[in-house]
């Protein structure tokens, strides 16, 4: 979360030897609580994030050179998301869709392919075309029963 400036100094500082881990969390200089984790830090990602300043130096920056990975909670997220919207997809539209992120991943091993469409705006578009609003897993809970 740092501009480019201060994440080449971080990492010259860990290039030479010259980089000291924090022993302890920080203050945030904006939200006045101890939660900076990394050291040269000034502010935490929650402000970096609202802000859109640079956690180091304070610059108001339009884009930041290291960005945190997402967390295992955020992909898990992301991930039933996808599920719930191909799930909505009926079966030739779901499958049409698994063709195109098979061939997107097959051209993002090959770097002269430039991808149109992304696989989100794919799933949106076949999502509003092609969704069953109307279908439930529990339509079918009458004939599971034993009567």
């Amino acid at each position: 979360n740092c501009c480019e400036k201060c994440t080449n100094v971080i990492e010259w500082k860990i290039r030479y030897g010259k980089y000291k881990p924090l022993t302890k969390p920080a203050t945030c200089v904006s939200c006045k609580e101890k939660v900076v984790k990394y050291a040269y830090h000034t502010r935490c990602i929650p402000c970096v994030e609202k802000e859109e300043k640079c956690s180091k130096c304070g610059e108001s920056t339009a884009q930041f050179v290291n960005l945190p990975p997402p967390t295992e909670a955020e992909i898990a997220r992301k991930d039933a998301e996808l599920q719930r919207d191909l799930k909505s997809l009926p079966e030739r539209k779901r499958r049409t869709f698994l063709r195109y992120m098979e061939k997107l991943q097959k051209e993002s091993e090959n770097p002269d392919c430039d991808n149109q469409m992304t696989a989100r705006e794919k799933l949106d578009e076949f999502k509003e075309k092609y969704a069953r609003d109307d279908f439930d897993f529990d339509d079918f809970d009458d004939l599971d029963s034993d009567e």
